[in-house]
C-alpha cells in the first residue's frame, strides 16, 4: 500500500501517540509529547488524514486474524473491513509513515490528561514520523485512497477459507426480505486447460475444498482513453460500463467449477470427473487445480484462516 488520503479505525481500542502536539483549544495538550488515547465505545473512532503525506507502508496479519467485509467503492475511493484478531498480545499491525497529519478523535477519553468538554469530538495536529497502529479488539478499518495511481489492497500469498462474492440486498420494508446477489462483474476461471468465463451478476460456485490461497487484491479504474462498447442484455442493446472494482486472484483445488445466474441454476462447468475419463488417477490430482482472476463490485467476504502475513 502506498499513498492514502485517510485512515479511520472503529472500534474499542487503547492506543498511544507520539510527538508534537497542536491545539489552539486546548494548549495544555501542547506540552505533551505523548497521548494515551481509550476508544471506550464501539462506535469509538480515530481518523487520520495528511497535511503533508501519508503512507500506509504495511498491513500486517497475525496468524488466525480474521477480516471480514471487505468493501471497495469507486465513488470516494473507500474501502473498508473488519479487523477481528485472534490474540490480543500478538495484535496486527499497521504501520504508518508520515511528518505532519491531523487526529480526529470521537467518544475517547484521555488517559494521561484530563479535558474540558471531553464529550465532544478532538481533533489536533501531530508532528510525528513513523508509528504504529495495533488494534487488540474486533475494529472496522476504513482507507480513502488515491484516485489515480494503482493500488494493490492486499498481496502475498494469503491461506484463506470461505471466501463468497456476494452481498445481501434488502427488498421492501421487511429486514427479513434480503436477496443475496452476486458481486462479479467480470472473471476468467482456468482449470486443466480449460477456460471458464463469467459474466456480469453470475455466481461463481466451487465444490469444496475450493479457494485456498488469494494472491492479490488490486483497485481496477477505467481507462480515461477507452472507447465506448456496445454489449447485449437479454433483448435489450446498451453501452458496456467501463471496469471499476476490485481484480482478485485466486486459486485452490476442486473436482467441479460452474457458474450461473444462481446458485442452483448453473448453466456452464468444468468437470473433474470428465478428466477422470481421459488422465490417469495421478494425472487427475495434478490438473484440478485452478487459478481465476475476477473483477468484483462492492463485496463482502471472510478470510477465515491466514497463515501467512503479507505486505501491503
Amino acid at each position: 500500500m502506498r499513498q492514502i488520503q485517510e485512515i479511520s479505525l472503529a472500534g474499542k481500542q487503547t492506543l498511544s501517540l507520539s510527538g508534537t502536539i497542536t491545539n489552539s483549544s486546548h494548549p495544555e495538550l501542547n506540552q505533551l509529547q505523548e497521548l494515551q488515547i481509550e476508544l471506550s465505545q464501539e462506535n469509538s473512532q480515530i481518523t487520520i488524514t495528511p497535511k503533508n503525506d501519508l503512507t500506509l507502508e504495511e498491513i500486517r496479519l497475525q496468524e488466525k486474524d480474521r477480516i471480514t467485509n471487505l468493501q471497495y467503492s469507486p465513488y470516494g475511493e473507500r474501502v473498508a473491513f473488519t479487523l477481528r484478531p485472534f490474540n490480543a498480545s500478538q495484535p496486527s499491525r499497521f504501520l504508518i509513515d508520515a511528518s505532519s497529519i491531523q487526529i480526529s478523535l470521537s467518544d475517547y477519553q484521555l488517559k494521561n490528561i484530563k479535558l474540558k468538554n471531553s464529550e465532544i469530538p478532538l481533533e489536533f495536529t501531530l508532528e510525528t514520523s513513523r508509528f504504529e497502529l495495533t488494534p487488540q479488539s474486533p475494529v472496522k478499518v476504513t482507507l480513502i485512497l488515491p484516485s489515480k495511481e494503482p493500488t494493490n489492497i492486499f498481496g502475498g500469498n494469503i491461506n484463506v477459507e470461505k471466501v463468497k462474492f456476494e452481498q445481501l440486498i434488502q427488498k421492501g420494508d421487511n429486514v427479513n426480505d434480503e436477496i443475496i446477489d452476486s458481486t462479479i462483474l467480470s472473471g476468467d476461471i482456468r482449470m486443466a486447460n480449460q477456460d471458464l468465463k463469467l459474466e456480469e451478476d453470475q455466481f461463481l460456485i466451487i465444490h469444496p475444498p475450493g479457494i485456498q490461497t488469494l494472491s492479490r487484491i488490486q483497485i481496477v479504474r477505467p481507462d480515461p482513453d477507452r472507447k465506448l462498447e456496445l454489449k447485449t442484455s437479454g433483448n435489450n442493446l446498451k453501452l458496456a460500463d467501463p471496469d471499476q472494482g476490485l481484480n482478485v486472484t485466486i486459486s485452490g483445488k476442486t473436482t467441479r467449477i460452474e457458474a450461473g445466474l444462481n446458485e442452483h441454476l448453473p448453466i456452464a462447468q468444468i468437470q473433474g470427473s470428465w478428466l477422470s475419463q481421459n488422465l490417469s488417477r495421478d494425472g487427475v490430482v495434478a490438473v484440478i487445480s485452478f487459478s481465476a482472476s475476477l473483477v468484483v463490485s462492492l463485496m463482502a467476504w471472510l478470510f477465515k484462516k491466514i497463515d501467512d502475513s503479507p505486505n501491503s
